[in-house]
């Protein structure tokens, strides 16, 4: 299970539903089934959203985890960058974007490796 808690940022904009730039900064929580803690990274991400119209838009979400060590002593350090367009229909945004996350892992016992996970993200967001 992963969980995480932000502080955020806002630079511009007044809302989330307006052109707005905010930053973050937070802890990316890792447990294990049975709840206990197996990894915190802190991380610092941004955020930017620009509407074109009144009614659509694009955004795009960075984040940078920086590196630190679970139970087993294992290294992790990663980012995730997601950016896409975004209609508006009254409290309702309809949303597709393109996924990326990128980790180094380095176990204590042998080399460093990489992973990496693409996709696609599509959704919808109530605003009230």
């Amino acid at each position: 299970t992963a969980s995480s808690y932000l502080f955020n940022l806002r630079f511009l904009g007044t809302s989330l539903q307006s052109t707005q730039l905010t930053l973050h900064y937070g802890v990316n929580q890792l447990e294990d089934a049975n709840g206990a803690v197996t990894r915190k990274n802190n991380f610092g991400a941004a955020t930017l959203t620009i509407y074109i119209f009144h009614f659509f838009g694009l955004d795009s979400h960075y984040r940078q985890y920086l590196a630190a060590k679970d139970s087993a002593q294992t290294e992790s350090a990663g980012q995730s960058l997601s950016y896409g367009v975004f209609l508006e229909l009254g409290l309702l945004r309809i949303f597709g974007r393109v996924a990326s996350e990128d980790w180094t892992v380095k176990p204590l016992s042998t080399s460093a490796y990489q992973t990496t996970s693409k996709g696609y993200e599509v959704g919808a967001q109530l605003f009230f």
